[in-house]
């Protein structure tokens, strides 16, 4: 009997250069969002949080991201 796979590689590029590189497995996908890398939660259940460092972006785009 085969086994499903969820594996998701992603790799997420800023302007040619690459900020994050993860394998997921959650059945449920993945959730992009910028964070710093300690501040991420999972919750049961739900999609596996791919967190960008928030030190990546440019300026005008870490408005309103919560440093929490």
């Amino acid at each position: 009997l085969l086994q499903p796979d969820y594996r998701l590689h992603v790799s997420v590029y800023l302007r040619d250069t690459l900020v994050r590189e993860v394998t997921t497995s959650s059945p449920e996908g993945c959730h992009i969002t910028p964070c710093p890398l300690e501040k991420h939660y999972l919750t049961p259940g739900s999609p596996e949080i791919i967190p960008l460092p928030v030190d990546s972006l440019p300026a005008q785009r870490r408005v309103g991201v919560v440093d929490a």
